[in-house]
C-alpha cells in the first residue's frame, strides 16, 4: 500500500497533467504553451498542499459548490474530449469528498455536484 500510494502521488500526477494537456490541445494550445500555462497552477497547488494539507488546499468549482461550472465542463467535454469524461467524473467524486472534509461549501451543493457527475453533466 505504501508503494501504491507513491505510484498515485507520482505516476498518476503525471497522468493527470497529461489529461490537462490533452484538454488544452483540444482547444488549440501546443504542448509548450499548455505546460507554461499549467505549471504555476501545479506549483502553487503543491505549495498549498505542503502548507495546508490536501483537503484544505482544495480550490476550484467543487470547493466552492459551483455545480453549474461542473455541468458546463462536462457538457463541453462531451463534444470535445469525451474520452476524458470518466477521468473528470472520477476525480470530481474524490474532490467532493475532500470538499466535505474541509467544509468549503454546503452538503446540498456537493450532493448536487455528485448528481451531475453521475449523470455525466445533465444535472436536471
Amino acid at each position: 500500500l505504501y508503494h501504491a500510494g507513491a505510484v498515485v502521488a507520482s505516476n498518476y500526477l503525471v497522468s493527470l497533467v497529461w489529461v490537462s494537456l490533452m484538454m488544452y490541445e483540444a482547444i488549440g494550445l501546443d504542448n509548450t504553451a499548455a505546460v507554461d500555462a499549467l505549471m504555476p497552477l501545479i506549483e502553487g497547488t503543491l505549495k498549498n498542499i505542503r502548507a495546508l494539507g490536501a483537503p484544505r488546499a482544495l480550490t476550484g468549482p467543487i470547493a466552492r459548490g459551483d455545480w453549474k461550472t461542473v455541468a458546463d465542463h462536462l457538457e463541453v467535454m462531451r463534444t470535445t474530449t469525451p474520452h476524458l469524461m470518466d477521468v473528470y467524473r472520477s476525480m470530481g467524486e474524490l474532490t467532493v469528498q475532500a470538499a466535505r472534509e474541509n467544509k468549503s461549501t454546503t452538503d446540498e451543493f456537493l450532493d448536487k455536484i455528485l448528481q451531475i457527475l453521475a449523470a455525466g453533466g445533465d444535472g436536471s
